[in-house]
């Protein structure tokens, strides 16, 4: 565990990571393709299991206003932009 550790630590300072054994694999196109599908895979059941913002269903019309806080939607209906760090 430590050696693998100090494997990835080193990586910034290698000169020509891509010609070094430990690391050539990771610049193969086929890693890349494998990364960028887990990755894919991974966000996409993230955002599946995740409850849809009630914000979104005002909008959509699916749920009743009076869930929504109302300085919420106020400025959903009105298009103004609101910040949440207003108030501080």
């Amino acid at each position: 565990m430590i050696v693998c550790f100090l494997v990835i630590t080193a990586l910034p300072f290698i000169k020509n990571p891509e010609s070094n054994e430990l690391f050539s694999v990771h610049f193969t196109k086929q890693w890349q393709d494998a990364l960028q599908l887990s990755l894919y895979n991974y966000i996409s059941v993230v955002f599946q299991s995740m409850p849809t913002p009630p914000l979104m269903d005002v909008q959509k019309g699916t749920t009743n206003p009076t869930k929504v806080p109302l300085f919420l939607y106020t400025a959903l209906i009105s298009g103004i932009r609101v910040s949440l760090l207003s108030g501080l």
